[in-house]
């Protein structure tokens, strides 16, 4: 596997822990589905930190993962929020 392959399945991964994990955590009863439902969703917000270089030129591998944690516990509003601040459009 190449280095950013090895990126990719580690932001993922992460992303999906998170995203299992947070569920596991709430007052909802048990749903294998929703579990994946939340691991999917979860570990492609974390895939979204790969992207991270184009905020930030000469991000690190380990930022890169810690950033991937962050999306995934905040969730999609808060990639939303953080994606027109850097576009710049209000909403």
């Amino acid at each position: 596997m190449t280095t950013k392959t090895q990126l990719i399945v580690c932001l993922l991964a992460a992303g999906a822990g998170i995203g299992v994990g947070r569920y596991l955590a709430s007052d909802e009863p048990f749903n294998a589905r929703k579990a994946l439902g939340h691991a999917l969703l979860s570990g492609g917000l974390g895939v979204c930190a790969a992207a991270s270089p184009l905020m930030f030129p000469g991000i690190s591998t380990e930022a890169q993962v810690g950033l991937a944690c962050v999306l995934s516990s905040l969730g999609a509003s808060a990639l939303k929020a953080v994606f027109n601040k850097f576009v710049g459009v209000k909403a």
